[in-house]
């Protein structure tokens, strides 16, 4: 129950960050090439410059903060190896889907969205469980 609590709080502070600070968070937990294939872009400078304030679209704001959360979320019971390593394997809670697919197709969707805000949740609902598992 305890660590349910944790997973739940974990990722609550996400939506008041700056853009910047998501990206430099995320970056410290996931590096920066995972990152940048996470949200589709081609080079580690993007991401460096979003981490310097650099502007960032709003579906990859938008997929950098669920990351975020859900790295978060992982991060409240195993180290950062394990949450790059979530991000890439194959998960039930997600039909066989890496988490790090939910991430590529929200960062290519309107935020604002439906479709978006099911995949968001998805994600941190396979975060948790991971965690409680």
């Amino acid at each position: 129950m305890a660590a349910l609590a944790r997973a739940i709080q974990a990722g609550d502070s996400v939506p008041e960050l700056e853009s910047s600070e998501v990206a430099k968070q995320l970056v410290a937990i996931l590096g920066r090439p995972l990152v940048a294939l996470l949200t589709g872009v081609s080079a580690t400078r993007v991401v460096r410059g979003w981490e310097d304030g650099g502007g960032i679209a709003p579906e990859r704001d938008s997929a950098l903060r669920v990351a975020l959360q859900a790295a978060l979320i992982v991060k409240t019971r195993f180290k950062d190896g394990v949450v790059r390593n979530w991000f890439g394997g194959h998960n039930t809670q997600l039909d066989d889907r890496a988490p790090g697919e939910l991430v590529r197709a929200l960062s290519e969707l309107p935020p604002l969205g439906s479709e978006a805000r099911d995949l968001g949740r998805q994600l941190l609902a396979a975060a948790r469980a991971f965690v409680t598992r």
